[in-house]
């Protein structure tokens, strides 16, 4: 036992050790920075041209992703940022885990379902379960059903606004029921009387859109972009911006990619969308000044999945996630890395892949964080101090 502790710790000083080197390499001169409000210097905008953008490679964190083995990561099947700045993350095999804004994990709870039944709400008591036949708010607490939701439990997707004040949920004749989160389903109690109940799950209101829906994707302050086909007409891939609060019921049609759309993403001021089609080509469109798709989109292909930080784009593709300039499709930051998802949160960009979940900043493109989770326990690689804590990492070292 004393020779294992003492192996263990050997392990973690070597690891260490190399870590700091790495950290150290990487420091010299890997990696291009900016801030939200486009204010790049001239050198910056000289060192991320186009055809030859500064690479992140982080060497700190490929030697900190052998911190756990990938035997010992579940799968993370979503996360959440909830409202008092924690965060909600679901693993594969159904944990339930909270990181407190401290950066520390715990384990709420297992959940009875399979965790593809699931979707989480940005608050740590309560989920969104999706039975056979319902849709329903369920305690985490206790796993108790306080009351249904209007929607087609078979279509296990939940949209949410990029500032989580809004949620939609498809029902079974495409039509999109939406709540406001904050009003309809903070301080939820098993306490509340029926009366309570029935007032929440009520939605606020509904929308329905004309043609197929492909994606979409709720903004801030009521706006909303939409991918659709229209089969009377035979045209594929229609893009359009819906301002609920300035032009109720007006689609404003932006572009058409002539093929169909898996993804769309809005930026928080509404004036750019990206999408990505099925075959993995990015498009990027300016909703105020002109229609139709900015040439430089072209420079990005078999793109997987889209966020924005502001008005820059955050394109997620094999073997990189690439944070792009908004006037000039400059690569701004970078990490060299595959991520399944992502999503953004001030100047931090929280990612899932790979059995990691990862904190990165948008600044600088180097991640800061990685969580890893199995079996109820977890470990936290903290790249920048080259240190690995918690059990699963003196499990899995």
């Amino acid at each position: 036992m004393l020779f294992e502790k003492e192996l263990r710790s050997a392990k973690k000083m070597q690891f260490g050790i190399v870590c700091a080197i790495a950290a150290m390499a990487a420091s010299f001169g890997c990696a291009t920075s900016g801030s939200t409000d486009g204010a790049a210097t001239a050198a910056d905008a000289q060192a991320a041209k186009v055809n030859g953008a500064v690479v992140v490679e982080s060497k700190a964190d490929e030697v900190a992703a052998i911190g756990v083995k990938r035997e010992c990561r579940s799968d993370i099947v979503e996360f959440v940022r909830n409202v008092d700045g924690t965060i909600g993350v679901l693993t594969a095999d159904k944990s339930l885990f909270q990181i407190g804004t401290d950066g520390s994990p715990a384990k709420l709870r297992d959940l009875p379902d399979e965790a593809r039944h699931y979707t989480l709400m940005p608050f740590s008591n309560i989920v969104i379960h999706r039975t056979h036949d319902s849709v329903m708010v369920e305690d985490v607490a206790t796993g108790l059903e306080l009351f249904k939701l209007q929607g087609d439990a078979s279509i296990d997707h939940v949209w949410y606004s990029l500032d989580f004040e809004q949620l939609a949920i498809q029902t079974a004749d495409a039509r999109y029921n939406v709540w406001n989160t904050r009003e309809r389903f903070a301080g939820v109690s098993t306490g509340e009387t029926v009366q309570d109940f029935m007032n929440r799950q009520s939605p606020d209101h509904s929308l329905r859109y004309p043609g197929v829906v492909r994606a979409m994707a709720l903004g801030k302050d009521g706006n909303i972009a939409v991918a659709a086909d229209d089969p009377d007409s035979g045209k594929v891939g229609l893009i359009y911006h819906l301002d609920t609060v300035n032009a109720p019921g007006k689609l404003a049609v932006q572009a058409r990619t002539n093929t169909p759309i898996t993804a769309v993403a809005i930026s928080p001021s509404s004036n750019y969308i990206s999408v990505i089609d099925e075959n993995g080509d990015f498009y990027f469109v300016n909703t105020v000044d002109k229609k139709g798709f900015i040439a430089f989109a072209k420079l990005y292909q078999k793109v997987h999945d889209i966020a924005f930080w502001g008005n820059y784009p955050v394109v997620l593709q094999d073997n990189r996630l690439a944070i792009v300039d908004y006037k000039n499709g400059s690569v701004w930051s970078e990490v060299a890395e595959r991520f399944d998802k992502c999503a953004v949160s001030g100047d931090s960009i929280y990612c899932s892949g790979d059995g990691y979940f990862s904190v990165i900043s948008a600044q600088t493109g180097k991640i800061s964080k990685r969580y890893a989770f199995k079996d109820g326990v977890f470990a936290v690689v903290d790249v920048e101090k080259a240190e690995v804590s918690g059990d699963l990492a003196d499990r899995c070292m």
